[in-house]
């Protein structure tokens, strides 16, 4: 048995997981991994479009709409933070 996966399902499971560890480790603020994970659920609908599965795409749909909200009203920006605990540069 082989295990096949589509690129809009590979990009939105290694998206998620970078986003996971991202914010998990302390860079990546609440809003901005929303916004993060909006992009992985929309890859998620795209491969359930493909896919014939257009109720699932629904839900990723949705899903990726509340996201992209949330992302919205937390200030609508992408960036990574910098590490604040190192000492300034001289």
């Amino acid at each position: 048995m082989t295990f096949t996966m589509s690129p809009p399902l590979a990009l939105a499971l290694l998206l998620a997981v970078t986003v996971s560890v991202a914010f998990l480790a302390g860079r990546l603020p609440n809003h901005q991994a929303y916004g993060l994970y909006a992009i992985a659920v929309g890859f998620d609908a795209l491969h359930s479009v493909l896919y014939g599965r257009h109720s699932w795409a629904l839900a990723s749909t949705l899903l990726a709409s509340a996201l992209t909200v949330a992302w919205w009203r937390g200030g609508g920006r992408l960036t990574i933070r910098r590490d604040l605990r190192r000492e300034p540069r001289r």
